[in-house]
């Protein structure tokens, strides 16, 4: 699955926003299982996915966010797997130990981890290491309650763990993560700024929980096409340097080698996608 600019979250047990949200602008969807839902909804929940992955003609990836408690995990993880041939993969809420990874990984289907304890930043290399493993996703209002951290507007508090997501998702060379939701569904200044905020860090795409914010990850993940045409033109600069044996150049009076020129791969890349 290629990195989504935007992945709305959307509840199990609400069919008609399910269906609203496919026909939105989100590049891919994640069902919820877990905290959207309360217990008594869990097994309408189940039965709704079903109907909506069984019945839909759907064009973009969807994922689905199992429960975090052993036995409704269970539950989830076998209608998943009667779904896995049309879902994009499992998203494990409250991913903690090796156990939690190799239950999901039974249904063959690609993992994504929601980190949302300090136990889980710090073992975070053990439990990314298995195969199907994808993605982390990490979840801020559950890890703040966890830890006592108390974010400010500019989530300074959050960066350490945001920075240990980003670097460990590139030393195992899983997907670049996506960006954590906001509680912000109104200030969608604040949701711009807090967007790119994140891009700077190193996240491509954010996660979202409700379809203004979308609109705003959408835009802000999407180069523009000045980025984009300045992206092709060092990059056609760059070949002709090494095509006479040069690796290294001066571009607009900065030095460009192939650390520049593997950003620059990554904008080209991430239109050419966008544009498919």
């Amino acid at each position: 699955m290629r990195v989504a600019r935007s992945l709305l979250f959307v509840p199990g047990d609400r069919p008609d926003l399910m269906m609203k949200a496919v026909a939105g602008h989100a590049d891919a969807l994640i069902v919820d299982l877990e905290d959207a839902v309360v217990p008594s909804a869990k097994v309408a929940a189940r039965e709704s996915l079903t109907a909506l992955i069984s019945e839909t003609p759907i064009s973009k990836p969807v994922w689905v966010r199992v429960s975090s408690g052993e036995e409704e995990m269970d539950s989830d993880l076998v209608v998943v797997g009667d779904l896995a041939d049309r879902l994009a993969g499992v998203f494990i809420a409250k991913a903690e130990t090796r156990e939690h990874v190799e239950s999901a990984a039974k249904i063959g289907l690609p993992i994504g981890l929601f980190v949302e304890t300090a136990r889980a930043v710090l073992s975070l290399e053990s439990l990314v290491d298995h195969p199907l493993v994808r993605t982390i996703h990490l979840g801020e209002a559950d890890l703040a309650a966890d830890t006592g951290l108390r974010p400010g507007r500019d989530d300074a508090e959050l960066a350490w763990a945001r920075s240990r997501v980003v670097f460990v998702s590139a030393a195992a060379r899983l997907e670049p993560p996506v960006a954590p939701v906001s509680t912000e569904v109104n200030d969608m200044e604040d949701f711009r700024m807090s967007t790119e905020r994140t891009a700077r860090q190193g996240f491509l795409g954010r996660a979202c929980i409700h379809p203004r914010q979308v609109t705003v990850a959408n835009r802000v993940f999407t180069p523009s096409a000045a980025e984009v045409e300045s992206a092709r033109a060092l990059l056609a600069q760059f070949a002709q340097s090494v095509e006479i044996g040069r690796g290294a150049l001066i571009v607009d009076g900065k030095m460009v080698d192939e650390a520049v020129v593997r950003a620059a791969r990554r904008i080209v890349a991430s239109a050419e996608t966008d544009a498919e």
